[in-house]
């Protein structure tokens, strides 16, 4: 790997690490040029301000979370509907390795009041993608309705996501998980009406 490329993820890496351990407005350019090692001139010359690293970090969790859940899925479901449930599996094997406050994405969105801000911005645009997920996998299993079950099975998650954060209930998604194949099952008798 090259040293822009190599230096680029450590600033990720380290500001990713602060961000969700200690939060974004806690979090300032020097812990994150202390964490990494790397000078604050060459931090800024990757990034040209906090809000800027924050939406870079969103991005990289974004794409790794996505391609996390996408290899999870291909090695778990046993079908397309168990595609649907084994999210929550994925969930709980996240919340006890490494995501011990929840949801980055919505952390992140609660701790920034302005909606223009670029961080902001990539919160919305991995919640959006993640009900796009949801629901073409919804469609897969021939759901009915899969746009609306994406969304009622998304509220779940985000249940699950602020129970972590709040109450340290790691085995929460498990729990969301019956209740999603509650859900999955309302929506087939529905189909059968």
């Amino acid at each position: 790997m090259n040293r822009y490329f190599d230096t680029h993820r450590r600033l990720l890496e380290a500001a990713a690490d602060l961000f969700y351990s200690a939060g974004v407005k806690a979090t300032c350019i020097d812990n994150v040029v202390a964490k990494s090692g790397i000078s604050k001139p060459t931090l800024y010359t990757h990034f040209r301000s906090k809000e800027e690293l924050l939406a870079a970090v969103l991005e990289m969790k974004h794409i790794e979370r996505m391609e996390s859940l996408e290899l999870w899925i291909d090695e778990k479901a046993t079908s397309q509907e168990d595609g649907l449930l084994v999210v929550f599996d994925w969930l709980h094997y996240r919340y006890v390795n490494d995501a011990v406050r929840g949801c980055a994405f919505t952390n992140a969105a609660a701790e920034i009041a302005d909606s223009e801000n670029l961080g902001f911005k990539a919160a919305q645009r991995h919640k959006q993608s993640f009900r796009n997920f949801l629901t073409e996998l919804a469609t897969k299993a021939d759901i009915s309705d899969p746009e609306k079950l994406a969304s009622d099975l998304a509220l779940l998650i985000d249940g699950s996501n602020t129970r972590v954060l709040l109450e340290h209930d790691y085995e929460i998604a498990l729990q969301a998980k019956r209740v999603a194949q509650t859900i999955i099952d309302a929506y087939r008798r529905r189909a059968l009406t």
